[in-house]
């Protein structure tokens, strides 16, 4: 493919499209790659074969000068300037190679570098080498040789070898090499195809790899040997089997068609101490092998398959056990209706698969092994059967047992209740509704129990479930259980929650009523104390005006009732008010806060910025982290002592603070010296710079040049001040260190020569440090230091020096030189061949570059100087050993400069094949080959009949199982341990042998035995019979007879041998064993006659035997040495059944018994009895007897005690209602059968009558009596919502009101009935007692406890504090004297007298402490003079007292501005009202003094002025 002119095109157009790009950039240039691409690193390929023009482009215009290394050795390009769409070409020879292209800007020094690839898409191709397999049996392994073409240095191989292994990648030195790949078992399914892929960049261009085939492999195996056997599990007597060859032959499909012989060994079942065995044979074709085998056992078989691979082996396991045999009883035998029977079974016989029949007509059902257990819900009389078998064996594995059970009828147990639910207490009817008992025995689940048939009404006092259970007995002794629960739920506790309850505020209400599970609130009732009412659960409710309300609810249950109350104090709201200083400022912001909030006790502030504060006048500082200014929202909530609150809000305003900062790019260095500063500084809007030289700035982030002009070292402070918006400012500074200049010089000692160059450098006057650039990647340091240069490339390279030094200030200068360093050749070559055999001639290909003279020498004394690319040498091993020997190329360039390579090529000894073997034989013959090699490491022997081996002498037997003689010829490869190798063959004739083999008629009979045998003998002339007896026979080819008798007990075994003989003298022997066995006798006895259904149990009197087998004549065959039979006769007469017994013995001989059996005739008993159903008065039955005809008598049972007799007795009466059983039993006095049947007879219907009233306070418990009749059950209705089915209920009425109760009674059938008592229950309502104190912790004396009334339904209280004092006022407020803890208690009452009491303990905590102090102002009241005592809660201004607590002694004086003493008191509680000498004292300002005792014992002394506002 011509690859060039493609590339030309390409790149000629792209440089047509660079013509109007503009001039080139300040950075080394770039050129166009393969695809027309500007790149660093280029590539261009081709892969046509022949030349290759590069075009040279780059998309920036270059000027000053370039140069270019073609990298093939030719000359360096120089040129002057290479200007877009300008391009420079160079013509590469024919070859397979990669060359370095460098291109060289003069100006910049830029180097650029590109690879030129030159190689052909590289061919895949495979080749099998010479003898190689392709056709194996696994595991073996195979050679592949890579055969590709056009490989160059950059193609990869990559081998896939078709069975799902790894695949194997190799570089191209894989060409010419032998991969050996081994194949596994199991891994090709028969044939494969190996795959080779070959890659190199041409491949890659050209759209991927070449990929080589080669196909077929054929990889067989062993073939999976099968026997398929008639049957695996029998029962005895079956025992026969029938085996046929089913084996899986491998790959018959793709080639394997080798043939196959089979090889049979049945083991020694007959017990002889020899195995019984078919000897190999060819197949197919593949005959059944039946097998009868002498008695119970296991016996296994094992069938050898040979094919062309080996051996494969299958074996089957034939199992013979004895047939399942199987007893049944029951325990107990008869159990009441819903009993439990337990089955015992005993099993025999190895029976694995279960089946029971419980007799209810579900039929057999499976079960696993063992005993089981059943339950019968319904009377009668059940015959049970199990069976045993064996699952997967033939027939005949099975036997089955039964037996009779019978169930009694139970009894119903069943009750009802009058009602089961009510509050606090209940009293409980009950009513038996329970059948067919006679016994009964009550749990009431209270611990009472009570055996009447019925209980008397039975009251339940406590709140609980009690569960009732009734268990009832029949006359058989049956029993049954009947259970309900009756509930007793507490009364609900009512209880109220309000929330939000603020003047003009929707306050929230909550049910908060506890009851019990099964008792929930169903109703609301609402008063909220101002004429407003509601039925939600969770009202709201807006309030009028504030003071103080009861609100009360009652709700209202399934079952009861109740009612509780709250009072409320509806708050007036609060007013919040505060003021910040300051308001606005800078961060950190330090505000105080006044609060000037009225009717309030407690404060929450939200300062908007995240915190919060519950004090009354906070200072709280303010943060702002910027960038800009932050106004927070200061709120304020002022709340009352129950929640109401009012919001007051302020803006704080904060201006971030001013962060000051900067950077600089500069580290201490010389001049001059330019510095960029960063201004890093936050908050700010101006700035001011000094850069300590005198320089200044005003922006904000300046550049600036230090000038070290003296010979010292310069510092310089810089300092930054930055101000804000808002007047903040922060200053920051730093140092920075200017040093002076220093210029240095040198030149390069040599400064050309040939690579590898060495160079002195020498010492620069004035430098310190010294950092040199030796210009190819090179560095060092010193201030003289020695380099060596390298020229790798084909052209002369200029390598530029570049020192940079320090002085001792450590400023830094920059001088340069060059160094001009000759490039080396490059001397390689290859051989063809590494080594081989004598004589050995191998091809040089000389790959050396940049040279013009060479010089070679071959190592066994051969020299030369030829200059050809490619020529050839011969060396010669004339000794025994391997020889190697050196190659030496040595060349030279035109500089004078020379490089050498080396190789080497080994020669190998000579071998010889020979070896050998007899010629003539019969198969199988071994031709005893013999190797008689020379100079062989390794043997590889085909033997010519598909077979191989690497043995020297190796042993090898030659089948021949056609009926034609047959020549095969082995072959001998002898490889020495280098790889040389001989060949030699000789040709082996074999004789065919014939194949004996036989089929018995029989291998097991009974005496006298006569066995024919089919012969089927394959290529034998004649034939000779050894019969095992003493006898013998001989003759040609086909079938015999021969009979076999013996007088032994026991049995005896003889072995029949066939040999054939063929014309050439050959020989085969087939045997087979017979076994004769001896005879059995069959005899019983048994009953002769019985009544129907009739147990027959035989007694076996047979001798010789191992298995029975009984015809009972009736179609029922069993199987065991003493079997049971049920004979059932259903006709009127008698019946005669034949028994057959046949006795075989353990070897399957049988003999035969017969003996005959009369079965009598059994009654069937029926009847009817009408009506089923009827309802009490009417309960007379009609009997109707379908007894079939017979000299039987019938007897009658009626279930209630009475009996009638004959065949048809007519009608009887019941007297009273229930479920009666009939039972009719009809007989001949020798057999007799019964026949059942129930009757019901219902009760009639009911009558509703209670006895229950009551009057009283809330919650009212009232027990109810039901004097009911005939009811099944009730429901009661209590005039309040609740209801109960209970038959005796105990209800608690928790609502005040006059209620009427109502009884609905319901009897059988669903009648109805009903009673009414009007106005017959009267409940008054209760108080509810409750309360709330503030605060409680005080300080004593003198801080006083405020106590709220929350109670509800009440008229009069009284109060206990706990210090000894009592109130009776509705919210007192009272004022402990002594430190402690006190339990306060208040009794609320109404006037029901209904009263309630609620304790609160340690409610009040008083603490001895103190403090006192005094305002600044007041406005006095002009209504005066009063007795100044004033109301510390109080929100007006009226009157000059202190704010205290804990003060036990108080003296107080107030002065006007002349000293006069204008008012005096020692009581702290009296003020001053702002009058003196009984008239208004001017407005003015007063001083005053006080003093107090605090009741921690403390004392304070004050002094300030008051001012007196009117």
């Amino acid at each position: 493919m011509m690859r060039t002119p493609m590339s030309f095109v390409r790149v000629a157009g792209l440089l047509a499209a660079l013509s109007l790009a503009g001039p080139g950039q300040a950075q080394c240039p770039q050129l166009y790659d393969y695809w027309g691409n500007p790149s660093d690193t280029a590539e261009w390929y081709s892969c046509s074969g022949g030349t290759y023009t590069l075009v040279i482009a780059s998309p920036q215009n270059i000027v000053g000068g370039f140069t270019i290394n073609w990298g093939d050795g030719s000359s360096l390009h120089v040129g002057g300037s290479l200007i877009a769409p300008g391009t420079v070409t160079h013509v590469y020879a024919p070859a397979v190679a990669e060359y370095t292209v460098t291109f060289t800007e003069l100006v910049s020094g830029c180097v650029v570098t590109g690879t030129v690839i030159m190689e052909e898409s590289t061919s895949a191709s495979i080749q099998i080498p010479v003898g190689g397999l392709t056709q194996v049996c696994a595991p073996q392994a195979v050679d592949f040789i890579n055969s590709s073409t056009n490989v160059s240095p950059n193609t990869v191989f990559t081998w896939d070898f078709g069975d799902a292994s790894t695949q194997l990648v190799y570089d191209h030195t894989n060409l010419g090499q032998t991969v050996t790949h081994t194949y596994m078992p199991g891994t090709v399914s028969c044939e494969t195809t190996v795959r080779l892929y070959a890659e190199n960049e041409c491949n890659t261009l050209q759209g991927g790899p070449s990929v080589a085939t080669f196909n077929p492999i054929r990889v067989w195996d062993i073939d999976s040997a099968q026997i398929a056997p008639s049957a695996t599990l029998l029962c005895w007597p079956d025992r026969t089997v029938t085996f046929l060859n089913v084996t899986d032959r491998n790959c018959l499909q793709q080639g394997n068609i080798y043939q196959r012989f089979e090889y049979w060994n049945f083991g020694d079942y007959w017990g002889q101490g020899q195995d019984s065995i078919i000897d190999w044979a060819p197949w197919p074709p593949t005959f059944p092998r039946t097998i009868e085998y002498p008695g119970i056992g296991t016996y296994e078989v094992m069938l050898l398959d040979s094919n062309y691979c080996g051996i494969d082996t299958a074996y089957v396991q034939i199992t013979i056990v004895p047939p399942p045999n199987v007893a049944l009883s029951a325990t107990p035998d008869t159990v009441c209706a819903g009993g439990t029977i337990a089955f015992d079974e005993t099993t025999g016989g190895g029976a694995n698969f279960f089946e029971w029949d419980f007799g209810t007509g579900a039929g057999f059902q499976w079960t696993g092994a063992g005993d089981q257990t059943h339950t019968y819900g319904t009377p009668g009389t059940f015959v049970v059967s199990y069976a045993a078998s064996i699952q997967g064996a033939t027939a005949g594995c099975a036997d089955t047992a039964s037996v009779t059970v019978v169930v009694l009828p139970s009894p119903t147990a069943d009750f009802m209740v009058d009602q089961d639910a009510a509050c606090d207490s209940l009293t409980v009817a009950f009513t038996n509704t329970s059948v067919n008992a006679v016994s009964h025995v009550w749990d009431l689940g209270d611990g009472t129990v009570v055996t009447a048939f019925e209980p008397a009404p039975h009251f339940y006092g406590t709140p609980g479930t009690y569960t009732v259970t009734l268990t009832v007995t029949n006359a058989d002794g049956c029993q049954d259980t009947h259970s309900h629960d009756i509930h007793v739920y507490s009364p609900p506790v009512v209880q109220v929650g309000a929330q939000n309850v603020c003047e003009g505020v929707a306050a929230q209400f909550s049910d908060q009523t506890v009851t019990e599970p099964g008792n929930p609130v169903m109703q609301w009732a609402w008063d909220f104390g101002d004429g407003a009412t509601s039925t939600l659960e969770d009202p709201t409710h807006l309030y009028a005006g504030n003071g103080g309300y009861t609100v009360t609810l009652t709700v209202t249950t399934p079952y009861c009732g109740g009612t509780g109350v709250q009072n409320v104090l509806v708050e007036a709201l609060p007013t919040a008010a505060f003021l910040p200083v300051p308001s606005i400022g800078c961060s950190p912001l330090d505000v105080q806060f006044t609060n000037t909030s009225s009717g309030a006790v407690s404060y929450a502030w939200d300062f908007g910025d995240g915190a919060t504060s519950t004090a009354i006048a906070p200072v709280h500082t303010f943060l702002n982290a910027g960038p800009t200014d932050v106004v927070d929202t200061v709120m304020l909530i002022a709340s009352t002592l129950f929640g109401c609150s009012d919001t007051a809000t302020a803006l704080i305003t904060v201006a971030p603070p001013v962060g000051a900062g900067f950077t600089h790019n500069a580290l201490p260095g010389c001049a001059p010296l330019d510095v960029q500063f960063t201004n890093t500084s936050t908050g700010a809007g101006s700035y001011a710079w000094d850069f300590g030289d005198g320089g200044t700035s005003t922006a904000v982030s300046p550049a600036h040049q230090y000038v070290n002009n003296t010979l010292f070292l310069q510092t310089n402070i810089v300092q930054l001040i930055a101000t804000s918006a808002a007047g903040c400012v922060d200053t920051a500074t730093t140092t920075l260190l200017v040093y002076p200049m220093p210029q240095f010089t040198f030149a390069t000692q040599p400064d050309s020569g040939c690579s590898p160059l060495t160079v002195n450098f020498p010492t620069i006057v004035g430098a310190v440090s010294h950092q040199w650039d030796f210009g190819d990647g090179a560095t060092g340091t010193g201030p003289s230091p020695t380099h060596t240069y390298l020229n790798t490339t084909s052209a002369v390279v200029t390598f530029p020096v570049t020192m940079i030094g320090a002085n001792a200030f450590g400023c830094v200068d920059t001088t340069y030189d060059q160094v001009t360093v000759f490039p080396m050749p490059t001397a390689a070559f290859t051989t063809d061949v590494l080594q081989g055999c004598h004589p050995l001639t191998a091809q040089l290909t000389n790959a050396s570059q940049g040279a013009v003279a060479y010089n070679w020498s071959y190592g066994d004394g051969g020299t030369s100087d030829t200059s050809a690319a490619v020529h050839g040498h011969t060396w010669s091993n004339f000794l025994t050993t391997p020889q190697t020997f050196t190659i030496g190329l040595t060349a030279t360039n035109v500089h004078g400069c020379s490089a050498t390579a080396n190789g080497q090529v080994q020669v190998f000894p000579a071998v010889i094949a020979q070896f050998t073997a007899d010629t003539v034989g019969c198969a199988p013959f071994d031709p005893d080959l013999a190797n008689l090699s020379i100079g062989a490491a390794s043997h590889f022997w085909t033997f010519g009949d598909g077979g191989a081996s690497s043995q020297p002498s190796p042993a090898h037997t030659y089948l021949n199982q056609g009926l034609n003689d047959v020549v095969f010829t082995p072959t001998l490869v002898a490889t020495s341990s280098y790889g040389c190798s001989d060949t030699a063959q000789v040709d082996v004739l074999v004789h065919p042998t014939p194949i004996a083999q036989f089929v018995p008629s029989a291998l097991a009979g009974c005496q006298p035995f006569p066995v024919s045998v089919q012969d089927l003998s394959i290529g034998a002339a004649t034939l000779t019979w050894t019969w095992g007896d003493g006898t013998q026979q001989s003759g040609g080819p086909g079938n015999a007879v021969h009979t076999y008798a013996h007088a032994d007990s026991a049995p005896v075994s003889f072995t029949i041998i066939q040999m054939g003989t063929s014309v050439h003298g050959c020989t085969d022997t087939a045997q087979a064993v017979i076994q004769v066995y001896p005879v059995v006798t069959a005899a019983f006895t048994a009953p002769s006659n019985g009544c129907s259904p009739l147990a027959y149990a035989p007694v076996n009197m047979s001798t010789g035997a191992s298995s029975f087998l009984w015809d009972m004549g009736d179609g029922v065959t069993l199987v065991g040495p003493d079997p049971t039979h049920i004979y059932v006769n259903g006709t009127p007469a008698n019946q005669t059944w034949t028994v057959t017994l046949t006795a075989t013995s353990a070897w399957g001989c049988t003999d035969t018994g017969q003996v005959d059996v009369v079965v009598h005739p059994s009654p069937t008993a029926q009847f009817q009895a009408t009506p089923f159903i009827q309802q009490f008065p009417a309960s007379t039955v009609t009997l109707i007897n379908n007894t079939g005809p017979g000299p039987w008598t019938h007897n009658w049972t009626m279930g209630d005690g009475g009996a009638l007799t004959g065949v048809q007795p007519g009608s009887y009466t019941y007297g009273t209602w229930g479920q009666f059983t009939i039972t009719l039993v009809v007989t001949d006095n020798v057999c007799s059968d019964t026949a059942t049947q129930v009757v019901t007879i219902e009760p009639p219907y009911p009558t509703a009558a209670f006895i229950g009233s009551g009057e009283g306070c809330a919650p009212l418990t009232v027990h109810y009596t039901n004097t009911s009749l005939l009811g099944e059950g009730y429901l009661w209705n209590f005039g309040d919502g609740g209801s109960s089915t209970a038959d005796d209920p105990v209800y608690t009425y928790t609502v005040p009101g006059t209620y009427t109760v109502m009884l609905t009674a319901y009897g059988p059938g669903g009648t109805v009935n009903t009673a009414v008592h009007i106005d017959s229950i009267v409940v008054h309502p209760s108080a509810t007692a409750y309360f709330v104190l503030q605060p409680e912790e005080v300080v004593v004396p003198g801080q006083p406890v405020y106590c709220y009334n929350l109670s509800g339904n009440a008229d009069s209280y009284t109060w206990d504090f706990g210090d000894g004092s009592t109130s009776t006022v509705l919210n007192p407020v009272h004022t402990y004297t002594d430190p402690g803890s006190y339990t306060v208690s208040l009794i609320a009452n109404n006037a029901w007298n209904c009263p309630d009491t609620f304790v609160v303990a340690d409610a009040v905590t008083g603490i001895a402490s103190g403090g006192i102090a005094f305002p600044n102002a007041f406005t006095p009241n002009s209504d005066g003079p009063t007795d100044g005592l004033y109301d510390p809660n109080s929100m007006s201004n009226d009157f000059f007292f202190p704010v205290q607590e804990g003060v036990e002694d108080y003296h107080l004086q107030v002065f006007n501005r002349w000293g006069e003493l204008v008012f005096e008191t020692f009581d702290v509680k009296q003020g001053w009202d702002g009058f003196y000498r009984g008239q208004p004292a001017k407005q003015d300002v007063y001083a005053w003094k006080a003093r107090a005792r605090f009741s921690d014992g403390r004392e304070e002394t004050l002094k300030g002025d008051v001012t007196l506002i009117r």
